[in-house]
């Protein structure tokens, strides 16, 4: 059977690349709670930080989908007179959602 080795990666310039520190956030965020969860009697960060996770989850729940109801009016009105109206309407539910987004990921 032959090894398995990963692929190379592009070699990108990643100094201002947001989406990149967002997913490398989270993904040393679920490291940590990976290695924390092994260790007998780490699990008292949990009690202080279930509320902030749920509260996260229902804001971003709510704009995710403020977002996609936003993105289906632009689609149905794209070829109207309306078409720019909501067009401005989407951005401005996705920027909420990057905005909301961005407040967790500030805090770790």
């Amino acid at each position: 059977m032959d090894k398995l080795e990963p692929t190379p990666t592009a070699d990108l310039d990643r100094s201002n690349d947001r989406v990149y520190d967002s997913t490398t956030f989270v993904v040393k965020a679920i490291m940590e709670l990976t290695q924390g969860v092994q260790h007998p009697g780490k699990l008292s960060f949990w009690t202080t930080s279930e509320k902030l996770v749920e509260m996260a989850h229902q804001v971003l729940s709510t704009d995710m989908k403020e977002l996609v109801n936003a993105y289906r009016l632009a689609e149905k009105y794209s070829t109207t007179t309306l078409d720019q109206e909501y067009r401005r309407q989407m951005l401005s539910a996705a920027h909420v959602l990057a905005m909301d987004a961005k407040a967790p990921a500030g805090c770790g």
